[in-house]
């Protein structure tokens, strides 16, 4: 794919080869290469950069390369334009201009029938549907399914060669954890598969109704855990259907739905892991929790329940509210 276009009013980059799925930037000093050799073509012309992904990435870190090519190449913020996505207009750089559409967050939740999402009181405590492998599904899986297998409903499908092929060079420090998948026997695999055995997140939300009334709360372990990300269906499932969760996601995650609004779970929940910088330790304080949570007393645990569904509740009328205004799609 030619990713650099050259109009009579526009040099266009397509950003599929420069924004990873997960958000980081690489393959850029091809990209400034090629730039430097169109320089005189870009120096009356618009620089247009377009994010292909349908979620926000790492702006931050791209907005180095906004400073690299502004500064080098002498392009003012009125012909430096950025079209990407985000939850809500947020980023703002002195080099660019920013075009922000929604992202599919937002879209694919709509896929969920929420009248159809009823819950049961007698439902076990904690879910986890997992989709593609990554290191802290894993071990979430492993953890819930062995030390909290009264408690928990777990999917997870990807492929016992997929873990293997991502802890090669390590796998002597997980033997328990390996042992237990290449024993486990999947037992939620009427949900449908994807790429490579995962759950596929974006095909079960037309059932998640189905997977709602399961458990109370929901274990959501977003994309991206290291650094400046972003919240995907997984966290808008939650949202837009009225579940309680408990979220891994990058620091300070719960602080920025707040921003938009939302109301989180403390102090019903102890949500002090979301300011914990280290991921690791992070995953830790969310065991712990899990952990605490399901040493209540039966009375405390419905008392807690019943208090976090109210928020989760809250949360369902704030998510067709921030729609409605930045999309422009009303929620049925």
């Amino acid at each position: 794919m030619d990713c650099v276009n050259v109009t009579d009013r526009e040099v266009t980059v397509q950003l599929t080869d420069y924004i990873k799925h997960d958000g980081y930037v690489h393959h850029i000093p091809e990209l400034y290469r090629t730039l430097y050799q169109l320089r005189d073509k870009i120096n009356n012309r618009v620089l247009r950069f377009v994010s292909h992904e349908t979620e926000p990435f790492r702006l931050v870190a791209f907005d180095r390369v906004l400073e690299h090519l502004a500064t080098t190449l002498s392009v003012s913020k009125d012909r430096l334009i950025l079209e990407t996505y985000d939850h809500v207009p947020r980023f703002e750089t002195p080099w660019a201009t920013v075009i922000t559409k929604p992202s599919t967050s937002f879209i694919h939740a709509f896929d969920i029938e929420v009248d159809k999402c009823t819950r049961d009181p007698n439902a076990r405590l904690f879910g986890g549907f997992f989709g593609r492998f990554t290191s802290h599904r894993f071990l979430m899986a492993h953890f819930l399914e062995t030390e909290m297998s009264q408690h928990s409903v777990v999917a997870f499908q990807p492929s016992l060669q997929w873990a293997e092929y991502e802890f090669e060079s390590v796998k002597k420090w997980f033997p328990a954890e390996l042992d237990w998948l290449r024993h486990r026997e999947e037992k939620n695999a009427t949900i449908e598969g994807g790429y490579n055995g995962r759950v596929d997140g974006f095909n079960c939300l037309p059932d998640y109704h189905n997977i709602f009334s399961l458990y109370q709360i929901e274990i959501v372990l977003e994309t991206n855990v290291y650094d400046c990300g972003w919240w995907t269906e997984k966290t808008a499932k939650c949202l837009i259907s009225g579940k309680p969760f408990l979220l891994l996601g990058t620091p300070a995650q719960l602080d920025e739905l707040r921003r938009l609004g939302f109301q989180t779970f403390s102090p019903w929940i102890d949500e002090s892991y979301d300011h914990e910088p280290n991921p690791e330790k992070r995953f830790d304080m969310i065991c712990d929790e899990i952990r605490r949570i399901a040493n209540l007393d039966k009375q405390q645990q419905q008392n807690m329940i019943y208090e976090i569904n109210a928020i989760a509740d809250y949360n369902k009328i704030n998510y067709r509210r921030l729609v409605e205004e930045y999309v422009g799609r009303k929620i049925s």
